[in-house]
């Protein structure tokens, strides 16, 4: 059994890398947002978690409208198929893409 402090130093490991307790397995954690962002945006598989964190892991201690934000894993995959099909693929958002699947494969267990 690992103690509290290690546990809680992994956790925060990981949301450093990208995860979100409230992360489902297939899901990727953008970070937090506004609900209006969520509608402004072209992810059809957004949907908005309830606790918003720090980047170091530590909760929101005081009253915000920013929650986490979480698309599929499988939309940001064809969102990368179809970039690389285009006529001139934008490297640098393909690589952002890429970057955001990759991260989500660390964890797929959940240690939160």
């Amino acid at each position: 059994m690992i103690s509290r402090k290690r546990a809680r130093h992994q956790r925060r490991q990981l949301i450093r890398r990208g995860h979100h307790p409230e992360q489902g397995a297939d899901e990727i954690y953008l970070g937090n947002a506004l609900p209006e962002d969520l509608m402004r945006s072209s992810w059809k598989s957004s949907r908005l978690g309830a606790k918003p964190i720090y980047k170091d892991g530590r909760n929101f201690t005081h009253p915000t409208s920013l929650r986490p934000w979480f698309i599929k894993t499988s939309e940001a995959e064809r969102k990368i198929q179809q970039e690389l099909k285009s006529s001139v693929p934008n490297r640098g958002l393909v690589r952002s893409f890429q970057k955001l699947v990759s991260i989500r494969t660390i964890n797929d267990g959940g240690v939160f």
